[in-house]
């Protein structure tokens, strides 16, 4: 039978939860994975492609979390199957949100299609296929999950930069694209004190009369007190206000060779600069963008300031996530 993309998803849950056990080679996998496969009352067997920048390592972990599934990994398979007893389904879609959608004209996911196979013939062969494969796989390690997550971002960095260099907007941002990408948020009240103000102020002095060259920080921000910033993304900063709401205070790459600190109270307190960015890894970043993604996170402010408390910063994807965001605009 003939599978489109209206009907992939609910096939693959008629297989998952036919109790028989599952034996799944599909290259890719990502978010909402486990949702799908842990359903599963019998055994399941997952033979993924980890190492080549297309598997969310962090559906692997969520997987891992089952005790009934198993999961390998094959650096170059490519396939997408999901083998049952009496069942299985051959296709072009992998375990993800993005894969099994059931509408991806409405702007998510892709389009898909696949065979459902019955004969038992070809069951037959296909577990052979199988077997043979999962012989020569390998479990998954945390060494490999380490390295899958930096080449998952890696991946995703590459792909984001290209669309900004595009034109794109950073209205448009998709939650899923910023994935694994270095861009980070704050949110803060406090203005640096006037001790840091003139410690970095004493800082630029110093450079400029030891001949050296001072980096173009102007404007600059200083962040007073912090432990650290990031230094392989820009980050996003919002000041909070009285009554919760965020405002828009631009977005900012760390300038670490002007790091310096003051003394107080027999304490050492770090004075970092940034300078002011006006784009996010190639994508615009106006003022109107800004107040999108304020809006955006404002109900969650509190839940965001609680995981990287007054003084840090989170990731960009996850303070979406926290704040149930897929998307800024339609």
């Amino acid at each position: 039978m003939f599978i489109t993309a209206a009907t992939y998803h609910d096939q693959v849950l008629k297989l998952v939860d036919s109790g028989e056990p599952v034996s799944a080679a599909v290259a890719f996998v990502g978010q909402g994975c486990d949702e799908i496969l842990g359903r599963s009352t019998a055994s399941v067997r997952l033979l993924c492609n980890l190492l080549s920048g297309g598997t969310n390592p962090r559906a692997i972990q969520a997987l891992k979390a089952y005790r009934g599934i198993e999961i390998r990994h094959l650096r170059n398979l490519h396939a997408k199957v999901i083998i049952g007893d009496t069942s299985a389904i051959i296709g072009s879609a992998n375990l993800s949100e993005n894969g099994l959608t059931t509408n991806p004209d409405m702007g998510s996911g892709w389009h898909e299609a696949g065979w459902l196979v019955n004969d038992r013939d070809s069951l037959r062969d296909m577990d052979a296929w199988y077997q043979k494969l999962w012989a020569a796989a390998l479990p998954v390690t945390d060494d490999d999950l380490k390295q899958a997550e930096a080449m998952w971002g890696d991946q995703n960095t590459a792909a984001f930069v290209s669309s900004g260099r595009s034109g794109a907007r950073f209205a448009y941002v998709h939650r899923q694209q910023v994935d694994g990408v270095p861009i980070y948020m704050c949110i803060y009240s406090d203005d640096a004190s006037e001790r840091a103000v003139k410690a970095a102020s004493t800082k630029l002095s110093d450079i400029e009369r030891s001949g050296s060259v001072v980096p173009s920080v102007s404007p600059y921000e200083i962040f007073d007190g912090w432990s650290s910033l990031p230094s392989d993304g820009p980050l996003l900063c919002f000041r909070i206000r009285a009554n919760g709401s965020l405002v828009s205070e631009g977005a900012w790459k760390y300038i670490s060779e002007l790091d310096t600190s003051y003394s107080h109270r027999g304490q050492r307190h770090n004075v970092f600069f940034a300078s002011r960015v006006r784009k996010v890894l190639e994508w615009k970043y106006g003022p109107a963008d800004a107040k999108l993604l304020a809006s955006a996170l404002e109900g969650a402010s509190e839940s965001i300031l609680a995981k990287h408390d007054r003084k840090g910063y989170i990731s960009l994807h996850e303070a979406l996530t926290i704040a149930g965001v897929d998307r800024l605009r339609d």
